[in-house]
Order: C-alpha cells, then sequence, then structure tokens
C-alpha cells in the first residue's frame, strides 16, 4: 500500500512503456532490410517513429542511435519528473553511470583540444547542468581541473575519492606536487571509468539496502551479478595485460579494480585475485554454473586461433545474453525499484541490438552470414520464451 502511495503512479508509467520494445517479428523485419533508407522505414512503424521521421533518408547508423538514446533519455526524465523523493533520489544515482562517461569523453578532448568533437560523443542520459563549463577549462593542471571543475558536478564526489585515492596510496605519499601531477596525467581514459564506475556501483548497491524488502531482494541480485560480470571482465582483460597480470599486480592494482560486492564476493575473491589465465579463471567461478556457462563459450584471450574462430561467442555477448534474461524476469513481480532499473538495461540492448542489424545493413554483410542472427538470443521478454 505504501509503494503505491508513493510510487504507484511511476511503476504504472514504467510498465506501460513494455509495449514500446520491439517484438521478434520487427527485428526479422529489420534482418531482411537491403538498406538503410529499409531500415528507417521499419523503424518509423515503431515507437521510435516521432524521432526518426524529420531525419533525412538513408539515416546513417550514428543518427539512428542517437535518436534511439535521446527517446530513451526523454522517458528517463519523464520517469523522473514524476517520482517521489525517494525513486527521484534513485533514479538520480543511476544515472550517474551516464555522467561518467560523458565527464570522462570529455577529459580526453580536453587533452586533445579537440572542443568541436565534444557534443557528438555525449551521451543525453548523461546530461547535467553544468556540463558546458567543462569545456571552458583553459590549462594543463589536470589537479585544478579535479578539484575546481568536476567537484562541482553531479558526479564530482567520484572524482574526489579517486584522486584521493591516488594522492594516499603508498607510493605517492610524501611525493611533489609535480609526481601527482603526472600521475594524474597518466591514468588511461579506460581504467579512469573503470575506477569511478566500481564506486558508482558500490553507492547504488548500497542505496539499494535501504528500500523496501522486494526492492532489496529483487536490486541485489541485478547489481550483484553486475559487479561480478565487471570483476569477471576486468580480468579477463587482463590475462592479455602484463602490466596487470604480473603476480604482484594481480592482488593489488587489479583487485582494487574490482567491486567489493556480488554473488562471487568474497567466497571466490582470493581465486579471482590469483588468476592469471583462462583455465585458473574458469576454476574460480566454476561453482556459479552462470559464470561457469559464460566462460565456458568464450575463447582464450592469448590464443589468437580461439580469438578469429567465428563459432566463439564474445565474453560481452554471453554477459548480454544472460542479462537480458534476469532483467526481463524483473516484470514478473510488482512493487518495488528493479523494474525501473531493469527497463534501462533492456533498452540499452535493444539500442545495441539495433545498432548491429544497421551496421550488418550498411556493410552489405551476406544473409547467410550468422553474425545476422546474433540479435536472437538478445529479445527483451522474447528471449524468456526459449
Amino acid at each position: 500500500l505504501t509503494f503505491n502511495v508513493n510510487d504507484g503512479y511511476t511503476e504504472a508509467l514504467i510498465r506501460g512503456l513494455r509495449a514500446s520494445f520491439l517484438r521478434k517479428e520487427e527485428y526479422d523485419a529489420l534482418r531482411d532490410c537491403n538498406t538503410l533508407s529499409d531500415v528507417k522505414m521499419v523503424l518509423e512503424e515503431t515507437d521510435y517513429q516521432p524521432f526518426l521521421q524529420s531525419e533525412p533518408t538513408p539515416a546513417p547508423t550514428t543518427v539512428i542511435r542517437n535518436k534511439m538514446r535521446e527517446k530513451l533519455s526523454k522517458e528517463f526524465e519523464h520517469m523522473k519528473a514524476n517520482s517521489a523523493p525517494g525513486l527521484y533520489d534513485f533514479l538520480e544515482t543511476v544515472s550517474h553511470k551516464y555522467m561518467i562517461d560523458n565527464v570522462v569523453n570529455l577529459l580526453e578532448v580536453i587533452k586533445h583540444r579537440d572542443i568541436k568533437q565534444a557534443r557528438p560523443n555525449t551521451d543525453p542520459m548523461g546530461h547535467f547542468r553544468g556540463i558546458d563549463d567543462i569545456l571552458r577549462f583553459e590549462g594543463d593542471d589536470i589537479v585544478e581541473l579535479y578539484q575546481i571543475v568536476l567537484v562541482d558536478t553531479p558526479v564530482g564526489d567520484y572524482f574526489q575519492r579517486f584522486m584521493d585515492d591516488i594522492i594516499n596510496t603508498g607510493a605517492l605519499q610524501n611525493r611533489s606536487i609535480e609526481e601527482v601531477h603526472r600521475q594524474l596525467a597518466e591514468v588511461t581514459p579506460e581504467m579512469l571509468r573503470i575506477s569511478l564506475k566500481k564506486m558508482w556501483l558500490e553507492d547504488l548497491y548500497s542505496i539499494s539496502l535501504r528500500l523496501n524488502p522486494l526492492s532489496q531482494d529483487v536490486l541485489n541480485d541485478l547489481l550483484k551479478f553486475e559487479a561480478d560480470c565487471m570483476t569477471i571482465q576486468i580480468i579477463y582483460n587482463s590475462l592479455t595485460n602484463e602490466e596487470l597480470n604480473k603476480p604482484s599486480a594481480r592482488e593489488s592494482d587489479r583487485r582494487n579494480l574490482c567491486p567489493s560486492f556480488g554473488h562471487l564476493y568474497p567466497d571466490c575473491e582470493a581465486q579471482l585475485s590469483k588468476a592469471y589465465d583462462i583455465t585458473t579463471l574458469r576454476a574460480a567461478v566454476d561453482i556459479f554454473p552462470i559464470y561457469a556457462e559464460m566462460l565456458r563459450n568464450v575463447a582464450d584471450p592469448t590464443n589468437p586461433d580461439e580469438m578469429n574462430d567465428p563459432t566463439r561467442k564474445t565474453l560481452d555477448d554471453m554477459m548480454y545474453e544472460t542479462g537480458v534474461r534476469k532483467y526481463s524476469q524483473c516484470y514478473d513481480e510488482q512493487f518495488h525499484y528493479g523494474s525501473f532499473y531493469a527497463y534501462l538495461k533492456l533498452k540499452e540492448q535493444e539500442i545495441r541490438n539495433i545498432v548491429w542489424l544497421s551496421e550488418m545493413v550498411s556493410m552489405q554483410k551476406d544473409k547467410s552470414d550468422p553474425a545476422w542472427r546474433k540479435y536472437e538470443r538478445l529479445i527483451p521478454f522474447h528471449c524468456l520464451k526459449e
């Protein structure tokens, strides 16, 4: 009863939006397209029509993707505008993930002074007031950028914590400010993104523990799954990274990038920290069938023959297949915040599916290519029928 008083209307909105997802028949129609003009024509028969009708024909894949992201952003903002304070705070924290992506991308633009390329690379899901102020920063003092400009953004706390971690590490204690500057400047965009998203995911998990019992149960499973996927992905990618896969780095630098919660945490933490190849990684997660199945079907990243084998799936594909089923199942129950999180994840998957098919059309791939059928196990809700 309390849930309906505060969040009943917004939950009705999110459940009504379920009807906006593309059906299997519409995906099949996209697969049968021969040109991007055909793709646009098919999409104009769906809920994406208002966002594509004013675009020239044929619409490039980048335009299709951007318009779909714009539609998702408007729906998300509408949900927030109709939310009670508790749900609003939860959705605002969820949006921080996209803000992190935008800010990291803009930091790279500033480093290369390519301001004209900044706006097209920003995700409307991660827009916030003051985002343009980042582009107005002048100078080469990376610490000043972090402390003065980024601290005022909605995700400023993550950057402050990241900088504090860099400064307070044993390697940098009692060192000059110049050495701190150099260390911050040398952080790669991907390492920065991973570090910040780890903090964000841990914060979102902490918030979920303060929600109603059903929201806790649903989000607990979803967020732990996402944390586990992040951990597995980091270790899998590190197998070809000499720096992160050194014995001295596995249980320090690499471990620090992984979330400190999940289904794998803490029982499998010791084994995961010591994993140095695909065999030891598979062994570390073997007690969890869902993760064991994922890694059983992916290639050894250190084996070129396996990586070039078209019958092998990527780790991302395996995670998406498992994730789309989990998120689709969230709609089986009511009165919880998991459906809001699941909606975003499923819409992101739908956008990936459509972009994939659009790129296949653009590249004029032969219709017998198995890659055309990649989407079949990734269709929101339809995947539950298999």
